[in-house]
C-alpha cells in the first residue's frame, strides 16, 4: 500500500518536472526566434514581396508612342490658274459659253463666241440656231454662219472646212484644247415685224457651239443702240422677258443652260448701231 502511494508520487513528480521543462524549453525557443511568428496552423512560412513602387510599373509597361501627324504637300493639278485678263463668268475663267451679238443695218449680227470647256477635246461640233422654240415667223428662216473664224487657246488656228456653216458640222482639234474664239456673222435670223414700226424687227441669235452638256452655261449680250427688248422662248412662260441692262450692251438677266440658250432680240434696225466688237 505503501509502494503505491509512493509510485504515484513519483509519477506526479515526474509528470510536473515534464511539463516544467516543456514549458521552458518553449520560452527559451522562441526567445533566441523574436522574428518567428504564430500561425494558426501548419504550413510553410513565406515572407510578403515588397509592392511595385511607380518606377517599376512604368517601366514595366511600355508606354504608347505618339504616331506624328500627317505633313501637308501641295498636290499639283492639271488645271492652270486662269487667265486675269479674261473676263469672268462662263466662257471666261468659268467653264460656259459668252456670247455677245450687235446687229448690222441690215438685220444680220456679228457675232464674238467665246467657249471654254471643263476639260480638253479634240473636236468641236458647231451648228447653226435652231430657231423651232422661236416667234413662228422666225422658224421658216434658214440661220447661216459666213466668214467663219475658229481659234484655239493661245491663238491656234482651227481649220474649218468651209467658213460658210449651213449644216451640223465637226472640227477636228490638232492640239487638245479647252477654250476656244469664234467669230462670224450670222445671217438669216431676222424677220420685219408687219404691221409695225419701220425699221421694226425680230433677230434671233444661239451659240454655234454644240454637243456640250446640256447644263452648260451660256452668257448672252446682244449690243447697240437698236436692241430694244429681249425675250427666252426656251424659259417657261414667266421668264420670257429676260432683258437686263441699259443700251448699248443689253444682256440677258442670267446665265441660260445650252439647251436653252436662244435669244431673241426686238430691234429697231433704222437706230444707229455699235461696231462689232474686238
Amino acid at each position: 500500500m505503501n509502494g503505491s502511494k509512493m509510485g504515484g508520487a513519483l509519477r506526479r513528480a515526474i509528470g510536473t518536472v515534464a511539463t516544467l521543462a516543456l514549458v521552458g524549453a518553449a520560452i527559451w525557443f522562441y526567445a533566441l526566434s523574436p522574428n518567428l511568428t504564430l500561425t494558426s496552423g501548419p504550413g510553410p512560412v513565406t515572407t510578403a514581396e515588397p509592392a511595385p513602387t511607380r518606377t517599376t510599373i512604368e517601366s514595366a509597361s511600355p508606354s504608347p508612342t505618339r504616331t506624328p501627324a500627317p505633313t501637308r504637300t501641295a498636290t499639283k493639278t492639271s488645271e492652270s490658274p486662269p487667265d486675269p485678263d479674261l473676263p469672268p463668268g462662263p466662257g471666261g475663267r468659268e467653264p460656259g459659253i459668252r456670247l455677245i451679238a450687235t446687229p448690222t443695218a441690215h438685220g444680220a449680227f456679228d457675232v464674238v463666241e467665246t467657249v471654254r470647256l471643263a476639260e480638253p477635246v479634240t473636236q468641236l461640233t458647231l451648228a447653226p440656231p435652231d430657231l423651232t422654240s422661236a416667234n413662228p415667223d422666225l422658224r421658216g428662216k434658214r440661220p447661216v454662219a459666213e466668214a467663219l473664224q475658229v481659234k484655239a487657246a493661245g491663238g491656234r488656228t482651227i481649220k474649218v472646212p468651209n467658213t460658210t456653216l449651213r449644216r451640223a458640222t465637226v472640227l477636228a482639234v490638232a492640239e487638245p484644247a479647252e477654250a476656244f474664239e469664234l467669230r462670224y456673222r450670222l445671217r438669216g435670223v431676222t424677220v420685219i415685224n408687219k404691221p409695225s414700226s419701220a425699221g421694226r424687227a425680230l433677230g434671233a441669235v444661239e451659240p454655234l457651239v454644240t454637243g456640250v452638256p446640256a447644263e452648260l452655261p451660256v452668257a448672252v449680250t446682244v449690243r447697240g443702240h437698236s436692241v430694244r427688248n429681249l425675250t427666252c422662248p426656251r424659259l417657261p412662260m414667266d421668264d420670257w422677258a429676260c432683258a437686263a441692262g441699259p443700251q448699248p450692251n443689253m444682256r440677258v438677266n442670267r446665265n441660260l443652260p445650252r439647251r436653252d440658250a436662244l435669244v431673241v432680240a426686238q430691234l429697231d434696225l433704222t437706230a444707229p448701231r455699235v461696231g462689232a466688237p474686238r
